[in-house]
């Protein structure tokens, strides 16, 4: 069983919610990392996270800590 992130998901939902589309650009800035590196996350490559990042994710995408995970596998 694997877990990952579920960027792509929530990066719909949220332009569903503000009527733009969310780029991996912008969830970039908002972590303060490469867009590569957003990139490499969305595909579901095995990598760390930094709780510093996790945090970052759930206010960019106004969630709670369990929605950025899902179950694989």
């Amino acid at each position: 069983m694997l877990v990952g992130l579920r960027l792509r998901e929530l990066a719909r939902e949220k332009s569903a919610r503000e009527g733009k589309r969310v780029t991996q650009r912008q969830i970039a800035d908002a972590l303060g990392v490469s867009q590569q590196n957003v990139s490499t996350l969305m595909r579901g490559k095995n990598v760390t996270v930094r709780v510093e990042h996790l945090r970052r994710l759930m206010a960019y995408f106004e969630c709670e800590l369990e929605a950025l995970f899902e179950v694989r596998g």
